[in-house]
């Protein structure tokens, strides 16, 4: 299978799921006013996060590994990912995958 993506994984983990639902998709984590909450239920609730920004040691990095769920940082590329898409990340190598892509015409 060939990743279609590739950021930098910074925390383990390897799910198959919807980006909107169950993958949560970041643009910008560094545009959150300072004081905003992400409310636990999303971070409890979401299996795996995709950010633009941020690093090995940004808050959200730390949370989901401390919450033992997949983060990848994905500077290039995010704009390719839809709500609705199901994919496969793994949070260790960082890459990004289709499980089923549909066939071109």
């Amino acid at each position: 299978q060939k990743a279609i993506l590739e950021g930098k994984g910074v925390s383990f983990g390897i799910v198959t799921e919807k980006i909107g639902t169950d993958i949560l998709l970041c643009e910008d984590m560094g545009s959150v006013n300072h004081g905003t909450v992400l409310p636990f239920d999303v971070i409890r609730t979401t299996k795996g996060f995709i950010c633009k920004k941020g690093g090995a040691l940004s808050h959200l990095s730390i949370v989901c590994r401390e919450l033992k769920k997949p983060c990848i940082i994905l500077r290039e590329g995010i704009e390719e990912l839809n709500d609705g898409d199901i994919i496969t990340m793994d949070g260790s190598t960082g890459k990004i995958f289709i499980p089923n892509p549909k066939p071109l015409p």
